[in-house]
């Protein structure tokens, strides 16, 4: 598989901690409306999108680095707009 074969990139990321109220959060990079059926589906599974619309730091930027931003993102994490680790 190459790195031009991706069509979508969907990380997950940190989905529990002691302090996290059990919610999962979307986070998409606002440039690419592709993802939007991604998110449908993702709330359709109790995943709410974040209210942010950028990505947090994540695995899914390098990636996105080396594809030149050719393909969507989508972080799947405990927080919405702040990272807590307690």
């Amino acid at each position: 598989m190459e790195l031009e074969d991706v069509d979508l990139f969907l990380e997950v990321g940190q989905v529990y901690n002691s302090e996290s109220s059990g919610r999962l959060f979307a986070h998409a990079d606002k440039e690419f409306a592709g993802e939007r059926s991604i998110l449908r589906e993702l709330r359709d599974l109790g995943v709410e999108r974040a209210s942010g619309d950028a990505l947090p730091p994540a695995s899914a930027q390098s990636f996105l680095k080396e594809l030149g931003r050719s393909a969507p993102a989508v972080v799947i994490s405990d927080f919405d707009d702040q990272y807590t680790n307690p």
